[in-house]
């Protein structure tokens, strides 16, 4: 705790804004987006997706939905 702060408690999540029309507008017609997560030892993790413009999909005002596919398709 002294070096790392408090461990967040998952169960007391804040709530989610919801998108606006523009926002939704904007995401959707976006070719690729970076994702980043944290470990649960603190360590960053980023990882770029992309696909044709619409693969990011809003599929209700608070979540977003894109096909993972295995790979980068460069080797």
């Amino acid at each position: 705790q002294y070096y790392y702060g408090r461990r967040a408690d998952p169960s007391s999540k804040p709530e989610a804004d919801p998108l606006t029309l523009e926002e939704r507008a904007f995401i959707e017609a976006r070719d690729s987006f970076y994702l980043a997560t944290v470990t649960e030892n603190g360590w960053p993790y980023v990882q770029h997706r992309g696909g044709a413009p619409g693969f990011l999909r809003v599929v209700s005002p608070t979540q977003l939905a894109f096909a993972d596919f295995k790979g980068n398709r460069q080797m």
